[in-house]
C-alpha cells in the first residue's frame, strides 16, 4: 500500500513538471498596437526558459533583455520594432549576459546608435530580420562585442547613416565570433554614408558566406586582429559552391589592415566588383594584413588595383581566377609578398591578370612567388618575380 501511494505521488509530481514545461514554451503574445510591451512582457517571464514572446504590430520601445536564457522573441509578419522617442537609450535592442536567445521574423529600426547590441551573448542568434533607418554618427545595425558568439541568418540591411564615415551594418570585436549567412547587406545612399558593411576588429571573428555587400564606403573592414573567413559551414549545407560579393564599393571592396586576415576555403568564390568612384578605390586593400584565397577570386572594375599590398602585407591567392578590368592589376609595395598557386598543385587555375592597365607592378622590397602560374604579366614591371 505505501510503495502504491509513493508510485502515485511520483507521477503526480512528474506530471506536474511537465506541464510547467509545456506552459513555460506557450508562446506569450505581446500585441504592441493593442498597447502591449516586451519589456513589460519580459518582466513577468522567468529568466531561465524556454520562453517565447509572438510580437505584433509597431513596438515603440527600447528593449533590455539582460541575464536570460533560451528566449525567443518572434515577429508576426509585419512586426516593427523601433526607438521610442524621447529616451536615454540608445539601442533598439539590447541583449547582454544572456545564452540562447533568438530574434526573428522582426524589422528592425535603429535607435539611433545600434539596432541590436549582443554583448556577452552566447550562442544568441538574429534570424529574417530586416534592417532599415539612419544611423547615427558610428552606428551599427547589429554589434557583436565581449566575448560573444552569435548568428546572423536569413537578414537583409538596408541602411544610411548621418554622417561621412559613419555606420556599419555589422560589427564584430572583443574576442567576439559571428556566423554570417545568407545575408543582403545595403548602404541606402552609399558615399558619404554608411561606411561598412562588416567591421571585424579587437580580435573578432566571422565566417560568411552565400552574402552579398552593396555600396558601402568599403564592404568589409578588417584591421587589429579582426579575422573573417570565407566558407559555409557544414550544419548549414546549400547548393554548389558558396558566393561572397563585394560590389560598389565606393572608396574600395575590401580593406584589410594590420594584424588582420581574410581568408576562403576551396568551396567559395569571391566575387569583388565595381569599387569606386568617389576614392582611388582598390578591389581588396591591404596595409600589414593577410589574404589567403584558397577558392576562386574574381575582381573586376575596380578604379584603382585590383589587389593592392603594402606594409609588408603577405597575399596567396592558390584558388585561381581573375584579377581583370582595373586600372591596375596587382600592385605591392614596402616589402610586401604575393603567391599565386605553385605549378606543382594538381588541378588548380592559373591566375589571369590581364586587361587591366598594366597586370603586375612592384617595388624593389617586395616579391611575387610562382609567378609562372600568372597569365596577363610585364615582368619588366616587377624585378622580384619568382617563377
Amino acid at each position: 500500500m505505501e510503495r502504491s501511494t509513493i508510485a502515485m505521488a511520483t507521477s503526480v509530481i512528474l506530471l506536474s513538471g511537465r506541464l510547467t514545461a509545456a506552459a513555460a514554451t506557450r508562446p506569450v503574445r505581446v500585441d504592441c498596437d493593442a498597447g502591449g510591451s516586451i519589456n513589460a512582457t519580459l518582466a513577468k517571464l522567468p529568466r531561465s526558459g524556454p520562453n517565447t514572446l509572438l510580437v505584433s504590430g509597431t513596438c515603440r520601445e527600447h528593449v533590455v533583455v539582460q541575464a536570460y536564457d533560451l528566449l525567443r522573441i518572434e515577429g508576426a509578419p509585419g512586426a516593427v520594432l523601433m526607438p521610442d522617442v524621447p529616451s536615454p537609450l540608445r539601442h533598439t535592442l539590447d541583449i547582454s549576459s544572456s545564452r540562447a536567445v533568438v530574434v526573428t521574423g522582426l524589422t528592425i529600426r535603429p535607435g539611433p546608435e545600434i539596432g541590436i547590441a549582443l554583448t556577452s551573448c552566447q550562442d544568441c542568434a538574429v534570424e529574417r530580420c530586416r534592417f532599415e533607418g539612419s544611423l547615427e554618427g558610428s552606428g551599427v545595425g547589429v554589434a557583436v562585442e565581449e566575448s560573444g558568439f552569435a548568428r546572423i541568418l536569413d537578414s537583409s540591411f538596408v541602411l544610411s547613416a548621418s554622417e561621412v564615415g559613419g555606420g556599419v551594418a555589422v560589427f564584430v570585436g572583443d574576442a567576439s565570433a559571428a556566423k554570417i549567412g545568407r545575408c543582403s547587406l545595403e548602404a541606402q545612399v552609399g558615399w558619404p554614408g554608411a561606411w561598412a558593411g562588416l567591421m571585424v576588429m579587437r580580435n573578432g571573428s566571422a565566417v560568411v558566406w552565400d552574402s552579398t555587400f552593396r555600396g558601402f564606403g568599403v564592404g568589409m573592414h578588417l584591421e587589429a586582429g579582426g579575422w573573417v573567413n570565407l566558407f559555409r559551414p557544414p550544419e548549414h549545407p546549400g547548393q554548389g559552391d558558396s558566393m561572397v560579393v563585394v560590389e560598389h564599393g565606393n572608396c574600395g571592396g575590401i580593406w584589410i589592415g594590420q594584424t588582420a586576415e581574410l581568408k576562403s576555403e576551396a568551396t567559395t568564390r569571391l566575387r569583388v566588383k565595381d569599387s569606386g568612384p568617389d576614392c582611388w578605390a582598390s578591389g581588396i586593400s591591404m596595409t600589414g594584413g593577410s589574404l589567403a584565397l584558397g577558392g576562386p577570386v574574381e575582381i573586376t572594375n575596380s578604379v584603382g588595383p585590383g589587389l593592392s599590398l603594402s606594409g609588408h602585407s603577405v597575399a596567396r591567392v592558390t584558388g585561381g581566377g581573375t584579377i581583370t578590368g582595373n586600372a591596375l592589376g596587382v600592385t605591392l609595395d614596402a616589402d610586401s609578398l604575393f603567391v599565386a598557386a605553385s605549378i606543382w598543385t594538381p588541378g588548380v587555375p592559373r591566375l589571369d591578370l590581364s586587361g587591366n592597365g598594366t597586370g603586375l607592378a612592384c617595388d624593389a622590397t617586395s616579391l611575387v612567388q610562382n609567378g609562372a602560374q600568372i597569365d596577363g604579366t610585364d615582368p619588366g614591371t616587377c624585378a622580384n618575380i619568382r617563377p
